[in-house]
């Protein structure tokens, strides 16, 4: 699953800037692995998408490096949520506060 996400990155990334993306292999499964404690896979997808369009000149210029991608969830939640109008995924605001509660995750994992 972490690695079907990763290439799902990398791909979207040559699609924008018609070359491979430097891959560190080891922090960028890292910090997939990590997401996916929250996220499932289709909406990492989903935010991948939403995070390549950013126009935002500092993740431009910082060429969209996959470890910034997490800092930028909100802006991607919050962009996706005005042009829908609706959740990204059916389970509501207190479904997830709840889920987080339970976890036992901090926000240290972040």
């Amino acid at each position: 699953m972490t690695k079907e996400v990763l290439n799902y990155f990398r791909n979207i990334y040559f699609d924008k800037y018609e070359q491979n993306y430097p891959t560190s292999w080891g922090r960028d499964m890292a910090t997939i692995k990590r997401l996916l404690k929250y996220y499932d896979a289709e909406t990492l997808k989903q935010f991948i998408d939403g995070y390549f369009k950013i126009s935002d000149p500092f993740v431009v210029n910082a060429g969209h490096p996959l470890t910034l991608m997490q800092s930028q969830i909100p802006k991607i939640v919050a962009r996706q949520r005005v042009a829908s109008k609706e959740t990204i995924t059916s389970t509501t605001d207190a479904e997830i506060i709840e889920r987080a509660r339970n976890s036992g995750n901090t926000n240290e994992d972040f």
